[in-house]
């Protein structure tokens, strides 16, 4: 670790905020100008000596920090100054606190329009520095922070001015294999096209969640890379034009700088799955019932197929919605007591029935259907659960004394450092004063071991990572209860939430697991950072609700929807403060709520019959009068369920009328 002492005279090393494979960054303080930096450590490469051989090392270090020095673009980082310390150059940029998009997709891909926003600022950064003479050399995921809505490209620290290539002669490949250019990983001579692969095959990671050619090791990462074409991107819908024109493996052929900034502008706008038209009217309804109006304009409601079932007159109201992970597919799940199968699965653009999943035996009237982001389909009931993996079949998971009490879904993601798959988690509980137990899909089971049967435990849920299963209970011996946050990996108590005085009946994890909303039947909901240990992890209590059946949902991290009656509430999901709007217009009860088109707009399903569209932007920045930008009717009765697809720009609204109806929300909210 370098001195205490200022490095240069000025610059005051604070913490390491990074570690890559040319260096590490640190926080630090410029005492001259009185302004955070970020510095960047760079390490000797191996076979250095710290003697006259390594001059053309650092002589290309300095020469490749004086490029990106030159560079002045909102998409690129800014290089303030470089300084020589303990015999090595240290690199002073622009302190940027925001996260690296490789660690926001160690939580999930993300959306094709949001993937598109990122991309049309990374390809602005590097039109710029090509301009300039300068080859990043190793664009990835690791290289990109995402800072509110600005999107900027670091480390330059191995970009060298074109031209400028003779000091790597050695035979040296800088860059990441994963995406890297076929032309780059033969040669190790980098140009303006092998910076465009990069580009794409890190929207093709941020899209698909994987990059283009994976492997064990670096040698079967190139190997395919240069033997193999990369596997046809399954999530990417608008983006899939220009992923296949930037991943094409000859320099020559592939597309150039505009051609793909126009089609990124036109996936930005265009957003996911495209929502058919309206078909033609479907046949006359059954004698006796009331025929639907047409709807609203801006919806799709499904054709139905040849006779029953169809999505416009199902057997009974549908419990719940959920798309799948590519979109294509709707499931609905309907009450068990009619006879009927555990899920339906629908094609979104026919809405035909493609095939059902049988009910386990046991299993009783209620019903849920849930997707998992390998496509795994756990639909489930009172009493069982049926966890369906695409080309592996169907487990059950039965309760042997007739019910589970209490259950919660979760997924685990795969880990390559621990060779670990991704994998369904199921924890059940039979009795409230039965222990948990967590079933894998996989087909472990393990049991939680923290004296449960000595209290009542009630609601439980998962992190959005699995890594910690949130259980609520009644702190023995008193009328309090609390929420004990589990570790699932260490199956270990890490931490109790207190200060409950109701049964906490809702717990809900924002995106990134780093909030948790409880709400307690009659009580007001609590908003909690579960990873404080050594400081109270209340953050808020949500004062101002009387109604005791909460309708909720999270923004990323960024706000908070909660339902008091017809009145929807925005809160900012950080502190709790607020509420930062409260908007009227519903003549019932708000049922659900949901946010959309990457969180710009938020969705209320309610007892009046009605869908509300709300813009979040004007909402919260003191225009609740312009916040209602649409209200979606056509059912007939209560609104009871509601479902936006991954890409936050389809909606599916279930109704007491037995129909499940489409919604295209991307043409209220133009980017």
């Amino acid at each position: 670790m370098p001195d205490d002492d200022a490095m240069a005279g000025r610059y005051r090393l604070i913490d390491v905020v990074g570690r890559g494979g040319m260096g590490a960054v640190w926080r630090a303080h410029d005492d001259l100008l009185d302004r955070e930096v970020a510095v960047k450590e760079v390490l000797t490469p191996p076979g250095t000596t710290g003697g006259e051989g390594d001059a053309p090392w650092f002589a290309r270090t300095m020469r490749e920090a004086r490029s990106a020095a030159r560079l002045r673009h909102p998409s690129v980082i800014t290089v303030y100054d470089v300084v020589t310390h303990d015999g090595r150059p240290w690199i002073v940029m622009e302190f940027v606190p925001g996260r690296a998009l490789s660690d926001v997709l160690r939580d999930r891909a993300l959306p094709p329009p949001r993937v598109a926003e990122i991309g049309a600022s990374m390809l602005a950064g590097l039109r710029a520095a090509h301009a300039a003479g300068v080859v990043h050399r190793d664009v990835k995921p690791a290289n990109v922070l995402l800072d509110g809505d600005r999107v900027i490209l670091t480390d330059f620290g191995i970009a060298a001015a074109a031209g400028l290539t003779a000091l790597t002669a050695s035979g040296a490949i800088l860059g990441t294999p994963s995406y890297m250019a076929p032309e780059q990983a033969r040669s190790g001579t980098a140009s303006a096209a092998s910076d465009l692969w990069s580009l794409g095959a890190t929207l093709y990671a941020a899209v698909e969640g994987r990059p283009p050619f994976t492997g064990p090791t670096a040698v079967s990462i190139l190997s395919a890379l240069l033997t193999e074409e990369p596997a046809p991107p399954v999530d990417a819908g608008p983006l899939r034009p220009v992923l296949d024109g930037l991943l094409r493996k000859d320099p020559a052929r592939r597309m150039s700088g505009e051609e793909a900034a126009a089609l990124l502008a036109t996936a930005a706008h265009t957003g996911g799955p495209v929502v058919l038209p309206p078909p033609a009217p479907p046949p006359a309804p059954p004698p006796g019932r009331a025929s639907a109006p047409p709807p609203a304009d801006g919806t799709a409601v499904l054709a139905p197929v040849p006779g029953p079932p169809s999505l416009t007159d199902l057997p009974c109201p549908a419990e719940s919605l959920a798309f799948a992970p590519d979109g294509r597919t709707l499931a609905t799940a309907l009450p068990g007591g009619h006879g009927l199968p555990a899920a339906w699965l629908w094609d979104v653009d026919t809405g035909g029935l493609r095939h059902t999943v049988d009910r386990p035996a046991g299993g009783e009237d209620d019903a849920h259907v849930v997707f998992l982001p390998d496509g795994s389909l756990v639909a489930g009931d009172g009493a069982a659960f049926s966890i369906t993996r695409p080309g592996a079949g169907t487990r059950d998971i039965v309760s042997t004394s007739g019910r589970f009490v209490h259950a919660a879904v979760g997924w685990r993601p795969p880990s390559a450092t621990m060779g670990r798959p991704g994998a369904a988690m199921v924890a059940v509980r039979s009795s409230e004063r039965a222990g948990v137990q967590i079933h894998e899909v996989d087909g472990a089971s393990r049991q939680l071991d923290g004296g449960e049967e000595e209290h009542e435990t009630g609601e439980m849920a998962f992190s959005p990572d699995a890594r910690y299963l949130a259980i609520a209970a009644r702190v023995p011996g008193t009328a309090e209860h609390q929420v004990e946050l589990w570790d699932t990996g260490l199956m270990e108590r890490r931490n109790i939430l207190v200060g409950h005085r109701e049964a906490p009946w809702n717990l809900v994890f924002s995106w990134t697991g780093s909030r948790l909303l409880t709400w307690g039947f009659g009580g007001q909901p609590q908003l909690w950072d579960p990873a404080r240990r050594f400081r109270s992890p209340l953050l808020a209590t949500l004062r101002g609700h009387s109604d005791p059946r909460p309708a909720q949902a999270f923004a990323w991290d960024r706000h908070l929807a909660t339902a008091d009656g017809g009145t929807l509430l925005l809160w900012t999901a950080r502190q709790g403060e607020g509420p930062v709007a409260r908007l009227d217009g519903h003549t019932g009860d708000i049922n659900q709520v949901a946010f959309g088109l990457r969180d710009r707009i938020a969705v209320t399903a309610s007892d009046d019959g009605t869908v509300r569209v709300w813009n979040v932007l004007a909402a919260t920045h003191d225009r609740p009068e312009t916040a209602c930008i649409a209200t979606l009717t056509g059912h007939e009765g209560p609104v009871t369920g509601l479902a936006v697809n991954a890409g936050g720009t389809v909606l599916a609204t279930a109704g007491r009328d037995r129909s499940v109806r489409l919604w295209d929300l991307s043409r209220y909210v133009r980017a």
